[in-house]
């Protein structure tokens, strides 16, 4: 999953994982990027990024500035009975063609 480098860093100041001036410290020596901010999540947390933290400790942390990257799936489109899924699983099927 991909997030956004300026959404990780709201992330990184809303769970207070580190200062305004420690987060620019640390990007002007290793450049702004999303590898950084999470080596900074990282070094905080010891979770390897938000994700990591957000499987496993979702209640522990606030996630409204990436919340959205985490918003289920309408699964409206999948049928609901066993036979109706086998149709829709054959229509989609790859075939000898699409390999």
């Amino acid at each position: 999953m991909y997030i956004k480098p300026e959404d990780i860093e709201k992330f990184i100041y809303d769970n207070e994982l580190a200062t305004e001036a420690e987060v620019r410290l640390v990007c002007q020596i290793s450049g702004w990027s999303t590898d950084t901010l999470n080596k900074i999540i990282n070094c905080r947390t010891e979770y390897q990024d938000i994700e990591q933290i957000h499987s496993c400790e979702p209640d522990n942390f606030s996630f409204g500035s990436v919340e959205s990257y985490f918003e289920e799936e309408d699964d409206d489109d999948y049928p609901e009975d066993d036979d109706d899924w086998d149709a829709y699983v054959m229509s989609n099927a790859y075939g000898p063609d699409d390999c």
